[in-house]
């Protein structure tokens, strides 16, 4: 059980290696210190990725602002051997102001660094965050080369996926939030897959 009062779910997944990710959000009025975000890093012994609208504004990822929220997120990656990525694109419009900036992060064990690929959606789907797609490329053993076996979001067929939500992912009486997120987690990760043709590349 995660004992914090942020607004942050985890569970441990296998990528095929034993990670603990995160979901977050915090309020831009929420008032926070680095020290919050410990029942996380110290959670278990597991590389983490803590992904979520941070609200936090600071040039190192995008944008000319700066606010408490950026400098505190700066400082608990300096000193907690964390990295963070993002995507190439904004990921947040405001429509009052009819401008875009960066609020969603992903910030994970610098050990990962190598390994997670991050892309921006395109597709709002009426939201005001762009959704984002992380992507761990696994490495698997053909003939006398490496294959990176990633399914290409950009080639699934949503409108497959849509139409297929509603038979394929299912929410029932699990034992525990973690073990319900996970199921559900799991559920759409599959469905993604069903609806995107395979892709592979060489790895050089």
């Amino acid at each position: 059980m995660l004992d914090t009062e942020l607004q942050l779910i985890a569970l441990s997944v296998q990528l095929p290696q034993a990670i603990t990710v995160g979901s977050i959000y915090l309020h831009p009025t929420e008032q926070i210190q680095t020290d919050d975000f410990s029942p996380f890093l110290q959670l278990n012994s597991q590389p983490k990725i803590l992904v979520g609208d941070f609200n936090a504004h600071n040039p190192i990822w995008g944008g000319s602002k700066f606010n408490t929220r950026g400098r505190q997120i700066e400082y608990l990656v300096s000193t907690e051997n964390l990295s963070i990525l993002h995507p190439q694109e904004e990921t947040h419009f405001s429509f009052p102001h009819q401008s875009w900036s960066t609020l969603d992060l992903i910030l994970l064990s610098s050990s990962l660094l190598s390994e997670i690929q991050v892309f921006g959606h395109p597709d709002l789907a009426g939201s005001d965050h762009r959704p984002i797609l992380l992507r761990r490329p696994i490495v698997t053993p053909q003939s006398d080369s490496r294959q990176l076996h990633t399914p290409s979001y950009r080639k699934t067929n949503w409108d497959k996926y849509r139409s297929l939500c509603p038979s394929s992912i299912h929410l029932t009486d699990l034992n525990s939030l973690e073990e319900t997120t996970s199921t559900f987690c799991q559920n759409i990760v599959q469905l993604a897959s069903h609806c995107t043709p395979p892709s592979s590349t060489s790895a050089r």
